[in-house]
């Protein structure tokens, strides 16, 4: 069996419930509404919030990783930034400190190559190096959607473990 996640309009919703109830092979296994704005902007603060925690944040150029992923769709309920001034407004409105400019996302834009988890860096960076700034999107999006989860729950003490 394969599980699949689907976004269906609220008018939709009992339509897949009856549908669901005539395959007996299929099972709902969870309904939730999408987050909210302020669930999105709590999640993503907390997420950027738990990096910087633990130092893997180490500049501002780091915070370009993360844009450059939900660009590519790796967070499906954040939307992608229209700007690079868009994404350092909505760090600054998140109250996240060391901010990059717009010309260091630029850069950063123009070093990666490819789509993550496969991206490849212009700049040549060690080994390590490259797999750090991959690292940095893989934690983002656990962190986030540890806080999701926590946040959808109501137990929002559990997601800063």
């Amino acid at each position: 069996m394969k599980e699949v996640t689907l976004l269906v309009p609220d008018q939709m919703v009992a339509l897949i419930e009856q549908w669901a109830q005539y395959v007996p092979e299929m099972e709902i296994a969870v309904t939730s509404d999408c987050l909210s704005k302020d669930g999105r902007d709590q999640c993503f603060r907390r997420a950027v919030q738990e990096l910087a925690d633990s130092r893997l944040i180490r500049r501002s150029r780091d915070y370009a990783w993360i844009m450059i992923a939900i660009d590519q769709g790796v967070l499906k309920d954040v939307e992608a930034f229209p700007s690079h001034q868009s994404y350092i407004d909505y760090l600054k409105l998140l109250d996240v400190r060391e901010l990059p400019s717009r010309t260091t996302l630029f850069r950063a834009y123009s070093m990666t190559e490819g789509t993550y988890p496969q991206w490849r860096f212009s700049d040549n960076p060690k080994q390590d190096e490259a797999l750090r700034r991959k690292t940095i999107v893989a934690r983002f999006a656990s962190a986030y959607m540890r806080a999701k989860r926590a946040f959808e729950t109501g137990n929002e003490t559990s997601s800063r473990k």
